[in-house]
């Protein structure tokens, strides 16, 4: 049995790019809970500090741009 967002899946996945990132806005919103932009900020901030201190004590690698962009294009695809 294919479950609601499997077959919402399917239905987003029917949808041209445009309409596509569109949806991805609004669900990215809506996953917000009615918290304000600014707290939005100060916790994407919070959390590149974070990264960017576990970069620093080398608990994590970098991986280069290049890289990076090539693995989203792959999944893409």
């Amino acid at each position: 049995m294919v479950s609601k967002v499997e077959a919402l899946y399917e239905k987003a996945m029917q949808l041209d790019e445009e309409e596509r990132r569109q949806l991805i806005r609004l669900l990215a919103d809506a996953g917000h809970c009615g918290e304000s932009a600014a707290e939005i900020e100060r916790e994407w901030n919070a959390e590149a500090v974070r990264r960017y201190q576990e970069y620093k004590d080398g608990k994590v690698e970098a991986i280069p741009a290049d890289e990076v962009f090539r693995r989203m294009e792959d999944r893409c695809e």
